[in-house]
């Protein structure tokens, strides 16, 4: 078992469970369906949020997508029960349980490496080791309990980590020097570099650190950790420094951080069907003002973004929340303005 095995590596869910305004089945939308009837009644049962219109469908694997994708816009897993492949069910009880943050949801994962992924990332984000001894996967759940110990520099929770190696590589980067990465553990330095400037929260560590994007994401870890914004400043990927600012813009819900922030940024891509190249617009400011006005429930913050589309959005998402049609006045486009009454009527009531 790899000791040093990095977070990063798992660290690879995202997940906003207001993206109701957003895209929609990215094989849907591009024409993988057969049977325009199948297609007329999976966008029916999105736009109107009726999982009974999905029961129209007969196409097996485009039903099940239609009942996750309302199950997860309304954060109801009655719908997930409809689902009839049980991996597709499983996923979406696990995408519910995250949203909620509601252990009884994995619980019903049948398949035992998507129920350990959804046990492990509930622990971590509630940084709470006692739901690791959940997992049955006794490399995971040593994971799990590695992870906690070193984001909370908790040394002592390395004890419950069965595998000596991993045991011994937890204690070791949380109670003792740095300089442990390079005599010890110094064919993943890196990696332990950046563990060690995790656990003491230390951004000076990650100076140590030879690879350009393993420093960069310490860095950012670092900065999240301790709501410093300044530390974000020391990250060299343009990229990577504008995440790390509406991460920390977030956690504070102090939307001045996003004008740190680059305006927009412009990227080619290719297009395969043509052979040419497409110009996309990135508008990384506008993101930011868009998830701190829904993280403090203030729908003046999207008055500051520029891009028409990402405000409506962003007044929509936040009408969403505080369950308030008011707000939906705000969007101009009449679409979207229909989609805001539509989902807040829809929606459960908050507790």
């Amino acid at each position: 078992m790899n000791a040093t095995h990095s977070l990063n590596e798992e660290k690879t869910l995202s997940m906003d469970k207001y993206l109701v305004f957003g895209l929609v089945l990215v094989a849907v939308l591009s024409g993988c369906i057969d049977g325009n009837k199948d297609k007329d009644y999976y966008f029916a049962a999105i736009d109107e949020m009726k999982p009974t219109l999905c029961e129209q469908i007969k196409d097996h694997l485009i039903k099940d997508e239609c009942y996750k994708e309302i199950a997860e816009i309304k954060e109801d897993p009655g719908i997930c029960d409809k689902i009839l492949n049980q991996i597709g069910k499983d996923e979406c009880y696990y995408k519910l349980a995250l949203y909620k943050e509601d252990l009884t949801l994995c619980d019903k994962i049948l398949n035992h490496t998507i129920q350990d992924g959804c046990y492990h990332w509930i622990a971590f984000n509630k940084q709470e080791p006692s739901i690791c001894d959940k997992i049955l996967n006794q490399d995971y759940k040593d994971w799990c309990y590695k992870y906690i110990a070193i984001y909370k520099g908790d040394h002592l929770i390395c004890n419950r980590i069965h595998d000596q190696d991993t045991k011994d590589y937890c204690r070791s980067v949380i109670h003792g020097d740095p300089i442990v990465c390079d005599e010890v553990y110094w064919q993943d330095r890196d990696n332990c570099s950046v563990d060690s400037a995790i656990a003491k929260r230390n951004p000076s560590i990650c100076d140590r650190i030879q690879d350009q994007d393993t420093r960069d994401w310490c860095y950012e870890e670092v900065a999240v950790l301790k709501r410093n914004p300044s530390i974000c400043d020391r990250i060299q990927d343009q990229d990577t420094r504008d995440w790390c600012y509406e991460e920390v813009a977030v956690l504070k819900e102090n939307h001045s951080i996003c004008d740190r922030i680059v305006e927009q940024k412009e990227t080619i891509q290719p297009q395969i069907q043509t052979g040419g190249q497409v110009s996309h617009k990135i508008f990384y400011r506008d993101d930011c003002y868009s998830e701190v006005a829904l993280a403090k429930q203030d729908p003046m913050i999207c008055g500051k973004i520029q891009n028409q589309t990402h405000k409506d959005y962003c007044y929509g998402n936040v009408a969403l929340s505080k369950k308030d049609t008011s707000l939906c006045d705000e969007i101009q486009s009449q679409d979207i303005k229909d989609k805001c009454y539509r989902y807040i009527n829809l929606s459960p009531e908050k507790p």
